[in-house]
């Protein structure tokens, strides 16, 4: 009996890990997009996947709603001054959301950091991809090897 007991609470335990990683995937893609669209000093496509990354953020609930409300500003930028203001917001948001919550990235997902700006980012990938400078300083940071404590 005891053993039955552990073993559903072993598959339940499972099934939450497996729906929350799922539901980051829904989240750092279209986040993945606009960081390359950023770095590469293109706007197209950003307000379609923030959009997006806020339909998925909404389901959230309350824990997810400083993602909504960054992926919210991104939707209606239209330079990339402002985008990556947001953007900057919109990782912060994120990773004190993975934090949080304790779910994961995914393996492939690195965080970079810029200490010229002293602002984080998601990437995929070990080459750093500065969205927060694009094509002028596209290298610029290092990517770290956990989640940054923010409050520093």
């Amino acid at each position: 009996m005891r053993a039955a007991i552990v073993l559903v609470v072993l598959l339940v335990s499972s099934a939450f890990a497996s729906a929350a990683s799922v539901g980051m995937k829904s989240i750092v893609d279209p986040y993945v997009r606009i960081q390359r669209s950023l770095n590469a000093d293109n706007l197209k496509g950003v307000q379609k996947s923030a959009q997006g990354l806020a339909a998925e953020a909404a389901k959230l609930g309350p824990a997810g709603d400083a993602i909504l409300f960054a992926a919210g500003e991104l939707q209606h930028s239209t330079q990339l001054t402002v985008a990556r203001a947001s953007f900057s917001r919109l990782s912060d948001a994120v990773i004190a959301y993975v934090k949080g919550s304790g779910v994961s990235l995914g393996e492939d997902v690195k965080v970079g950091y810029c200490p010229m700006l002293r602002k984080h980012w998601l990437q995929k990938g070990d080459t750093v991809q500065n969205p927060f400078y694009g094509k002028s300083m596209s290298e610029c940071g290092r990517i770290l090897t956990g989640l940054p404590d923010l409050n520093k």
